[in-house]
């Protein structure tokens, strides 16, 4: 017996995949952002401390804090600061330019890191879902 699928019917076991892959994939960026709240640093390059991985709005170094400008000619490194070199488009050690090839990093206390990075070529996390899962909770 032969069975025959047609091109929607294709098309849907693909669309289907790429959803259960999706969500796969989302979940897993949601367990690891939650184990590593308040157990992580964000480090730009040159070792330059961007904060701390929390969710927790109070503390003063929670990258998901509103960093508050100290003068006018200040710019606050961070990378949903969009004048900073870690948050701009351009810069090679921003989060969102997506050719940046020095990137922040999550750096956890056992030293292993990943990227943060809208680079389809490192392996990364993308800083919206950072911004999504993490700091856009509570």
């Amino acid at each position: 017996m032969r069975i025959g699928f047609g091109l929607v019917a294709i098309t849907a076991l693909i669309g289907l995949s790429a959803t259960v892959a999706n969500a796969q994939e989302r979940s897993n960026n949601f367990l690891f952002l939650r184990n590593i709240d308040g157990r992580a640093r964000l480090v730009g390059f040159g070792r330059k401390d961007l904060g701390l991985v929390s969710s927790d709005k109070s503390l003063a170094d929670s990258i998901c804090r509103s960093p508050k400008a100290n003068s006018l000619d200040s710019v606050i490194p961070s990378i949903w600061n969009r004048l900073s070199p870690y948050g701009d488009r351009t810069s090679n050690t921003s989060a969102y330019n997506p050719k940046a090839t020095q990137p922040p990093l999550i750096v956890l206390k056992n030293g292993s890191a990943i990227h943060v990075s809208k680079n389809p070529n490192l392996l990364a996390i993308d800083p919206d879902v950072i911004y999504k899962e993490l700091c856009s909770q509570q």
